[in-house]
């Protein structure tokens, strides 16, 4: 008679867990928005910020390009051997 006293506390004590993890279930983010790429932060907002030119620096603007291209070009650019 013991055990099912005990047995029925942690059944009770799991059921109230469970009911209170999935009263938690929203999303816990610090932001209200949803993550947007570059191309929607200034789409629709007339044109595009303008490009700094910099000679002794490297550009990283790649969109939908691979990291072997990256890389490769990130190490053509600043003068460096890429060992992959």
């Amino acid at each position: 008679m013991r055990r099912h006293g005990f047995l029925a506390v942690i059944l009770a004590g799991c059921v109230a867990g469970c009911a209170w993890l999935f009263s938690h279930s929203g999303p816990l983010d610090a932001s209200e928005e949803s993550p947007g790429s570059f191309r929607e932060a200034f789409s629709g907002k007339g044109e595009l910020p303008a490009a700094v030119l910099d000679p002794d620096g490297v550009r990283l603007n790649y969109f939908d390009a691979s990291w072997e291209k990256v890389l490769k070009d990130v190490a053509e650019k600043s003068h460096l051997t890429l060992v992959m």
